[in-house]
């Protein structure tokens, strides 16, 4: 049976959706004004307190803002946004600019956290980025910088800056390089916090195969093995998802997204319902099959699925 974790202070509400189009299995596209408020309000009355977005996920920031402002919650959450990247040429002062306004739209006083959106960011981070957080930092508009990254050359990078303290990497079913490369230990030695994202893969978990659209059949094979392994464990997509998710990523910070209000509040019962671990065997033999599926590399890289 599962376990009753009361404890939400590590479940983050992801955001892109409310302000734009967002993931695979996405029908009903962003939620209106109405709908967002509840989502939000369901999140605040679970005690939940962490929201994820980003400068770049449209009006996803002014939207957080005005539930913040009308449910009287901008002191009690902890928001966390990236800067936009297609500032990354833009000046010191400029992108100082954007996070003033960022804080503006949020309606809150400080950030959580702070975030370089893209790792290959972390090149420029001695010769700018590294002075513009510390201004931040030292102005007390951020608490914490950080990194959204993918590959384990940028989570090797974000391990040796002293002055990263958040790490936001993709972890799920189907891309556990964190957990079988040593991620998780790794940060946790550096005393990073890591922030793990995409437990869905952008929806990807949640389909049938019949669903898939033309451009995503090189990964059908795949995902009829995830819904082999479902019907195996007696577990469904989501279920399992989560609970792999939960449970192999070492006690980290959970982001997940969601379109409505009852995606989200079915999302945080999963959480509070601490599942068993999955059994390993099945968990093992199902990842062989799909390391040796020649559309592995390109499905754990959702910038690649459009490619030919």
């Amino acid at each position: 049976m599962p376990t009753v974790k009361t404890n939400l202070s590590q479940f983050v509400v992801g955001t892109a959706q409310l302000g734009m189009p967002y993931g695979i299995k996405n029908k009903s596209g962003r939620p209106d004004q109405a709908e967002a408020f509840e989502m939000i309000q369901c999140a605040i009355r679970e005690d939940v307190i962490f929201f994820d977005t980003a400068q770049a996920y449209g009006d996803s920031e002014k939207i957080l803002g005005n539930c913040f402002e009308a449910l009287h919650a901008a002191d009690k959450v902890r928001v966390i946004t990236k800067l936009d990247p297609s500032t990354e040429a833009s000046s010191a002062q400029t992108i100082l600019d954007t996070v003033h306004v960022s804080l503006r739209q949020l309606k809150i006083s400080s950030l959580f956290g702070c975030l370089l959106h893209r790792g290959k960011e972390l090149d420029a981070w001695s010769g700018k980025y590294e002075d513009i957080f510390m201004q931040l930092k030292r102005a007390g508009m951020i608490q914490h910088a950080g990194v959204s990254i993918y590959s384990e050359s940028e989570f090797k990078k974000a391990l040796q800056i002293k002055e990263i303290d958040l790490i936001q990497l993709p972890f799920n079913l189907i891309d556990q390089r964190a957990a079988r490369e040593g991620w998780f230990e790794a940060a946790e030695a550096a005393g990073k916090k890591i922030f793990i994202r995409s437990i869905y893969l952008q929806g990807f978990l949640l389909m049938q195969p019949e669903e898939l659209p033309t451009y995503m059949l090189f990964a059908q094979p795949i995902l009829k093995a995830v819904v082999r392994l479902c019907r195996e464990l007696q577990m469904n997509p989501q279920e399992l998802a989560f609970s792999f998710a939960l449970n192999q990523s070492k006690n980290s910070f959970m982001v997940v997204g969601a379109e409505t209000q009852k995606q989200l509040a079915d999302n945080i019962q999963l959480f509070k319902l601490t599942q068993k671990p999955v059994s390993q065997e099945p968990l093992e033999a199902f990842y062989q099959t799909m390391q040796s599926d020649p559309g592995y590399a390109r499905l754990i890289d959702p910038s690649q699925w459009h490619s030919r």
